[in-house]
């Protein structure tokens, strides 16, 4: 459906210039789109009693509830990783595995728990950020990268390197995919030297603990 915004003058001319008409025609997009609208069903009578073509309000709900629903489904979480994780071979993939989901909907861990799962296909926004902590001052390397449903995407690696010892630096990115119900999205990373892994620290007197890695998910738009 394609959507569009009328003005102000638009709405006038719809209604015939009925002021009251006008303001309820707002008034109806303003509610039907709020995190919590008024009763839509008691909004139709509103409208179509006031209007002086109800066949224009009946339209404009049927816009109005659309993009509500759109708006209620869509998929969205935050996922954590509290422990450390450690590559056991250098320059070998290895999975992210997650330890909890938050604030999650229509997205979940699946089996296993390095599989970030998507119950609605749509287009996704991935944000990730590792605490990425080094134990040696030599030069060595880490790769981050995505897998779609168990194979590589490709052109989706970055690479950091690191010379510090007994040191952090933050790793993060943003990437966009499309997915369809049931795909499911894992978080790849290698290192050249083991002296880098994805380190969680504890919490202290002054601050709480800080996660080995964190991945924020949010659905853009259904496709």
């Amino acid at each position: 459906m394609a959507l569009r915004r009328l003005t102000r003058d638009q709405i006038a001319k719809i209604v015939d210039d009925d002021p009251e008409a006008i303001r309820a025609f707002e008034d109806l997009f303003r509610q039907a789109t709020a995190t919590g609208p008024t009763d839509i069903g008691n909004l139709r009578l509103d409208v179509e009693g006031i209007l002086q073509r109800p066949e224009v309000g009946r339209e404009a709900l049927d816009l109005a509830t659309y993009i509500y629903d759109c708006m209620q489904n869509l998929g969205y979480a935050e996922v954590i990783k509290g422990a450390d994780q450690s590559a056991t071979t250098i320059n070998t993939a290895t999975a992210i595995t997650w330890s909890s989901i938050v604030l999650a909907r229509n997205v979940s861990l699946g089996s296993p728990a390095s599989r970030i799962v998507f119950a609605r296909k749509g287009i996704y926004e991935l944000d990730i950020s590792l605490s990425v902590s080094s134990t040696s001052s030599s030069p060595k390397n880490i790769w981050v990268w995505y897998r779609l449903n168990g194979s590589d995407i490709a052109d989706s690696s970055v690479i950091e390197t690191n010379e510090s010892n007994n040191s952090f630096f933050n790793f993060s990115r943003t990437e966009f995919f499309e997915v369809k119900a049931g795909d499911y999205i894992e978080v790849m990373f290698a290192v050249s030297d083991l002296a880098l892994s994805i380190n969680s620290e504890p919490a202290t007197a002054f601050a709480p603990a800080a996660p080995a890695a964190i991945a924020t998910i949010k659905q853009l738009c259904p496709s």
